[in-house]
């Protein structure tokens, strides 16, 4: 049984890569929002600057937290609990063959891994891979298959 909680980000790009990244990019749009430009340049900057906040938001306030309970993925308004005992696969993959993609790490309640990255639903969990996430739910559901085996030795 898991006596720590355990979390990971749903990116695996360290949060100050990406600020030293795109905060320059998003002061030069700033820039433009503020000087006199064309209507579609504002447009655009404006554009920038929301699609940067939204991945910050779901890339770092997304996470991927291992417990007593299960495996749960929490951001803001959702969240999805996959208890041990219900939990049939984990694994790891990269969506489009993996030639310089990401790999991701899943944990599925199914029959069958998921098919693509963006399939999460009640039933199926997904994140970029982390060094050690994956033997880490490894390791947790087998301690929890053991300590579930233990008492249901111990109940008969």
């Amino acid at each position: 049984m898991i006596r720590n909680r355990r979390s990971w980000p749903a990116f695996r790009t360290p949060i100050w890569v990406f600020v030293v990244v795109m905060l320059p990019i998003n002061i030069l749009m700033g820039f433009l929002l503020a000087t006199r430009a064309m209507w579609w340049t504002k447009l655009t900057a404006a554009a920038v600057i929301l699609i940067t906040l939204y991945t910050f938001f779901r890339g770092y306030l997304t996470r991927l937290t291992m417990d007593a309970d299960g495996v749960r993925l929490s951001r803001p308004g959702r969240n999805i609990l996959l208890p041990w005992d219900q939990i049939r696969h984990i694994g790891e993959y990269a969506p489009g063959g993996g030639v310089g993609g990401a790999e991701y790490v899943y944990v599925t309640t199914r029959e069958s891994p998921p098919t693509y990255k963006w399939e999460i639903d009640q039933t199926t969990i997904q994140t970029q891979a982390h060094p050690g996430l994956l033997d880490a739910l490894n390791k947790a559901h087998q301690s929890n298959k053991v300590c579930d085996s233990a008492n249901a030795v111990g109940n008969s």
